[in-house]
């Protein structure tokens, strides 16, 4: 029985171990796997694969590229005029919006009122009935310059009380 005269491999619990991979394991498990580190696991790769360290991650400008991409994204939803994409040259011209753009903004501002009435109706467990919100935002003209006075006045947008305070502005400074 020349069998029973061969080495066998052993834990240091007398354990019988199959061959080297289960003792480099068994090994490990022993060093990093008592009682007092529950959680570790441990993991041995074959002979033919390499480990190669990773360089550090750095950070570049994804964040800024996703969120010029989320806020167009919602502007082309809505329908509106990204005004951070306008180019400096333009800003001095006077934008006028067409009657379209205009009511696509109230109706953009009526949805928003809605939503808030539902958030709100949710949030404090209010009935929906009870919950008004209003936006008593008054439309006006931005005026930057005297250019925009006078194509709002070519425009016939100035009422002539308009007119003459405009100029009183004018006059004051």
């Amino acid at each position: 029985m020349m069998h029973d005269n061969v080495l066998r491999l052993k834990n240091r619990y007398n354990k019988d171990l199959r061959n080297t991979n289960e003792a480099k394991l068994e090994w490990i498990q022993d060093q990093f796997g008592g009682g007092h580190t529950q959680g570790i696991a441990t993991h041995v790769l074959p002979p033919n694969m390499g480990v190669i360290k990773l360089s550090n991650i750095t950070y570049g400008n994804e964040d800024e590229i996703l969120k010029q991409h989320y806020h167009d994204s919602v502007y082309t939803f809505f329908g509106v005029q990204n005004q951070s994409n306008v180019q400096a040259a333009n800003k001095s011209t006077t934008e006028l919006i067409s009657l379209a753009q205009h009511q696509n903004t109230q109706n953009v501002t009526c949805f928003l009122e809605q939503v808030l009435q539902s958030v709100y109706s949710i949030s404090f467990d209010v009935p929906l009935e009870a919950v008004r919100v209003t936006n008593n935002g008054t439309p006006h003209a931005t005026i930057n310059n005297t250019d925009d006075i006078k194509h709002m006045a070519d425009a016939e947008l100035l009422a002539p009380q308009d007119k003459k305070k405009a100029r009183k502005l004018m006059d004051t400074l």
